[in-house]
């Protein structure tokens, strides 16, 4: 049987990269990283009022796109998903590679 080919995702949590120009240095790494990941995720976290949403100021990569992050999001979450999500197979392999795989220096 095939293994099936796992797809490389990158997620990003940035200030108001590709918005705003605080953030120059992660505008000249995006190209290496695009070439290392099969999808990056950019999460503009921390946007400042006066930064506008309408242009991006930096050109993104083919694979890499912008997501929208709204707190009002996670309140949607019940006891119920949070717990599925910490059983969730993803989940189990991300912590054990952490603890395990990696070998961080403190646990």
């Amino acid at each position: 049987m095939k293994k099936p080919v796992q797809t490389k995702r990158l997620i990003v949590f940035l200030s108001n990269f590709p918005y705003g120009f605080s953030e120059p240095y992660f505008g000249t790494e995006l190209p290496y990283l695009a070439k290392q990941f099969d999808q990056i995720s950019l999460v503009p976290a921390d946007l400042a009022p006066s930064i506008s949403t309408e242009k991006l100021s930096f050109d993104l990569p083919e694979n890499a796109r912008v997501e929208e992050w709204k707190v009002k999001q996670f309140s949607k979450f019940n006891g119920l998903e949070i717990f599925k999500m910490l059983l969730s197979p993803i989940f189990r392999q991300e912590l054990w590679n952490l603890v395990f795989k990696y070998k961080p220096n403190n646990r």
